[in-house]
């Protein structure tokens, strides 16, 4: 028994043993091991400006008639005025209302085609009106010939009349009703030759209309290619008229901006040549104010000459100062934004054809993999650099305006740009001195994950 005591007792002091050096090479390791620091950059910042922006394009285009039309006779004829009569000949640029005669063949020829059909017309009316009465005077003599020629049937069935008159009555009977069918066919062909004759002056009457042109709108005569006394062909153009009330700026918009140009919307317009005009007038330092346009058609496929869509801006020309031909710069506000971040040009990099700027956010993620136990995500409180790519940012005398701005900045590193990358913990440095953001005493709260290579029912100790 007393050999007992004595070995457990030795074997307690030598597992004491044991733990104490453990204990104690675990406290000279953990004093010689160096824990790792991060060491910021320095970085000079500043607030985010922001602008309110407009981004106006410029296009070039020319002028154009509001209405264009090639006046032409739809019948053939010789011209016989170009005006309402003989005495009034219109020229190049007169005015003219719609509704204006413009241009007339030979009157007196399709009066006369009208007058000649009427009396056709008068003339097969007389003969219908004629055949008629033949008809209703072949129909009574037949009507009577049925009742002689049943008046003499029914004596012969008796046996009282006569032969000869019962051959007599028939004979009657079918020559009566010769006579009918002849004086309706007589009728159908008169009543034919009427309504030719009626379709015949219909269509002198309209040639007769259509002998005298009328302006069909308010304009300018642009062109004449006709002299009085020509032969012109149906469609043939004998004047030009165009309206100058409004005309259109034709401007050849790229796909890509497309979409930015829709119907309705506003447009400053500058024509040279009225441009020139008052500097040659009233001095080099003249200046023509822009004319107000809108957008009026954006058409859905694009020109096959030149790959541009033809987009129509229409102005008013009320004193027809624009001429169809005249070379008009035409600026539009495509995009309008009040939230623009303005970058100064010196804190943006380009790299591979790319722009980039670092701005500031709070907070550096740290992740630590605890093996079975899962992974703890923690949030070191400190200024953090983050690069952004710019986009299609538009430079500005010497800022970049960026349309769509990152989301949780709220400075933009404009100096020490070569020491930092992304993701990187800085100090920040700006006009107010130097912002320390120590991490604070209390313990950050971690987030564990649950290792997924672990069971959920597996228990970790």
């Amino acid at each position: 028994m007393g050999k007992k005591l004595i070995f457990l007792a030795v074997l307690v002091v030598g597992l004491g043993a044991v733990v104490a050096v453990g204990y104690q090479r675990a406290r000279t390791t953990a004093a010689n091991q160096s824990v790792p620091v991060i060491k910021p950059e320095v970085v000079r910042a500043a607030p985010l400006e922001l602008r309110s922006h407009a981004t106006t394009e410029i296009f070039y285009g020319r002028i154009v008639a509001n209405a264009e039309l090639n006046m032409a006779f739809q019948i053939a004829g010789r011209l016989w005025s170009i005006g309402p009569d003989k005495d009034t000949l219109l020229k190049e640029n007169d005015v003219l209302r719609k509704g204006d005669i413009i241009a007339r063949l030979e009157p007196d020829r399709f009066k006369a085609l009208v007058d000649q059909a009427s009396a056709q017309t008068e003339e097969a009316h007389a003969e219908m009106a004629a055949a008629d009465a033949v008809v209703k005077q072949a129909q009574a003599a037949a009507d009577d010939a049925l009742r002689s020629f049943r008046i003499q049937e029914e004596l012969r069935e008796k046996k009282a009349g006569l032969q000869r008159e019962f051959d007599a009555a028939k004979l009657n009977l079918d020559v009566t009703n010769a006579q009918l069918e002849a004086a309706s066919a007589r009728h159908a062909k008169s009543l034919a030759v009427y309504n030719a004759t009626k379709a015949n002056k219909a269509v002198a009457v309209v040639n007769e209309k259509d002998a005298t042109l009328r302006s069909p709108i308010d304009g300018k005569i642009a062109t004449i290619p006709h002299e009085i006394g020509m032969m012109v062909r149906p469609g043939e153009s004998v004047m030009r008229v165009v309206d100058l009330k409004k005309v259109k700026l034709i401007i050849g918009v790229v796909e890509r901006k497309l979409p930015q140009v829709t119907e309705g919307l506003n447009v400053e317009v500058v024509v040279q040549a009225l441009t020139a005009q008052a500097q040659a007038t009233r001095g080099v330092d003249a200046k023509v104010a822009p004319r107000k346009g809108k957008v009026t058609m954006v058409p859905p496929a694009a020109n096959p000459v030149t790959g541009l869509f033809d987009v129509e801006i229409e102005l008013e020309n009320e004193k027809g100062e624009l001429k169809p031909g005249m070379i008009a710069k035409a600026m539009i506000r495509l995009r309008e934004n009040h939230s623009v971040i303005a970058v100064p040009a010196e804190a943006v990099r380009r790299r591979a054809g790319k722009l980039t700027a670092f701005f500031i956010t709070e907070g550096m993620p740290i992740g630590l993999d605890m093996g079975k136990l899962g992974r703890v995500e923690l949030n070191v409180p400190t200024p953090v650099v983050r690069q952004f790519d710019l986009g299609d940012a538009i430079l500005d005398d010497d800022h970049y305006l960026i349309f769509d701005p990152p989301k949780g900045v709220t400075q933009l590193v404009i100096e020490g740009q070569t020491r930092i990358a992304d993701g990187s913990a800085v100090i920040v440095v700006n006009e107010k001195g130097i912002e320390v953001r120590p991490v604070t005493a209390e313990k950050p709260v971690p987030k564990t994950v649950p290792n997924p290579s672990q069971s959920t029912d597996a228990n970790p100790l």
